[in-house]
Parts: structure tokens; sequence; C-alpha cells
């Protein structure tokens, strides 16, 4: 992925600051590769555009510190829920079709929750093909059987502690040819975590 690719994506997520009907503070976040710890990244191919769709600003907060702590080099646009998340997306799509890497999903947000962000995905054309991983708190065995009717990547609950955060995003960072490819739906760490 080209640097012209980064600053377009950086383009729009200024673009759509300036214009959200939604106005709120919104917390974005490079993570430089050179800034982050000296873990190993072997497993990372790219700088990964994320899209966070998330009410709670500590949460918010916690996952952009195990982003670093896992040394996952990510530029973060925060959206403080779906409603607003579709907006970005679609203005997003009518100037270029560069999308999200991935979009990590809170189910429980104001205006329109997780779920129906989901079906306004699955029914319109020109939002599918995103590559989405719900973060929630539900670890309810058919909110994971719904999620995965929608052909998201991966359901995970929400760790209680940060350790946890960081072992999570990195198993769904480590493995980005299944993110890519949309292969099912992975919860290997419900039970884990």
């Amino acid at each position: 992925m080209g640097p012209e690719t980064h600053d377009h994506f950086d383009r729009i997520v200024r673009r759509h600051d300036e214009s959200a009907p939604y106005i709120n503070k919104r917390e974005h976040l490079d993570i430089e590769p050179e800034l982050a710890s000296s873990r190993d990244r072997s497993f990372l191919v790219q700088d990964w555009r994320v899209l966070h769709i998330e009410d709670d600003n500590a949460d918010a907060y916690l996952l952009r510190r195990a982003l670093d702590q896992a040394s996952i080099p990510a530029r973060v646009h925060r959206c403080l829920d779906s409603e607003e998340g579709l907006y970005f997306l679609r203005e997003m799509r009518l100037s270029d079709p560069v999308w999200p890497d991935i979009v990590l999903l809170d189910l429980n947000t104001p205006r329109m929750n997780g779920w129906d962000f989901l079906s306004t995905i699955s029914a319109d054309p020109s939002l599918q093909g995103l590559r989405i991983v719900i973060v929630t708190s539900s670890h309810a065995p058919e909110d994971v059987e719904r999620a995965s009717k929608f052909g998201v990547q991966g359901f995970y609950t929400k760790p209680d502690d940060f350790n946890g955060l960081v072992q999570m995003l990195e198993h769904i960072f480590a493995m980005p040819e299944r993110i890519r490819s949309g292969a099912g739906c992975d919860t290997g760490l419900i039970a884990a975590l």
C-alpha cells in the first residue's frame, strides 16, 4: 500500500470530521511502526486503515494503546456510533473506493446499534465487501450465531484487562489473509477472553 492511499484515507477522515452530522470529540491516532515497541511485527503486511465504531471513550483509548503495545501499525478513525460510521463509509464510497482494511464494531452504540449497521450494510450493494470484526461486551451464543449470518470476520468479547485486549488484537491482526478473504466468522478467543 502506497503513501498516496493513506493520504487519501486521511483526507476523507478530515473532510468527514468537518461535515459529520454528529459533532462530538473524535480521536484519531497514527501509530508509526518505528515508534511502536520492538516486538516482532513480521506478521504485519501493511499499515492498517481501521474504522473503529465505539461510543465509549475509555474503550476507544484502550484499544489504541493496545494496538501500540501489540506493535500493530494502524491509522484509526473512530466514529461514535453506527449511524456516524455509515455516514463516513458512504462519504468514502462517493469520493473514491478506498475502504478501511477492517471495521471494529461495537454492537451497543447510541442512535443506531451494531445490528442495524450490519443490516444496512448487507442491504446496500455499494457498502458490501467490508471486513467487519465485532468487539463487544456480549458473549451470548445467539449473538455469535446472528453475527455469523451477516458474514462478519470475527466476534470477540471485550476482555476484562489490558493484556487480554492486546492479545485479542494480536489475534485479529495476525492473519490478514483470513480477514481479507472473508473466510468465515472467527470466534476463537471468546472463551479465552
